[in-house]
């Protein structure tokens, strides 16, 4: 089975901060406040890709839906004229 590699550039660097401080921490190299903001702003950009990515999927199914809505109202209009 193929390991799992993150390709999203912003996960990446999300990726390499985490591991720094895991590293840092260990090491005692860096303290757990700079640890803590460390993480905080990678988590932040984390849900942000989150959600974009919730974003991108869900449009083709909105736009699917606005065009059948499209097609009713104009349907509707149709109906009416006649």
């Amino acid at each position: 089975m193929k390991t799992f590699e993150i390709t999203t550039p912003s996960l990446k660097e999300a990726e390499a901060a985490f591991r720094g401080v895991i590293a840092g921490r260990q090491t005692g190299a860096m303290e757990h406040d700079e640890a803590r903001d460390i993480v905080s702003a990678g988590n932040g950009v984390v849900r942000a890709v989150g959600q974009e990515l919730k974003v991108r999927l869900a449009m083709p199914k909105i736009a699917a839906m606005e065009a059948k809505m499209i097609e009713a109202e104009d349907r509707q209009q149709i109906e009416k004229a006649d």
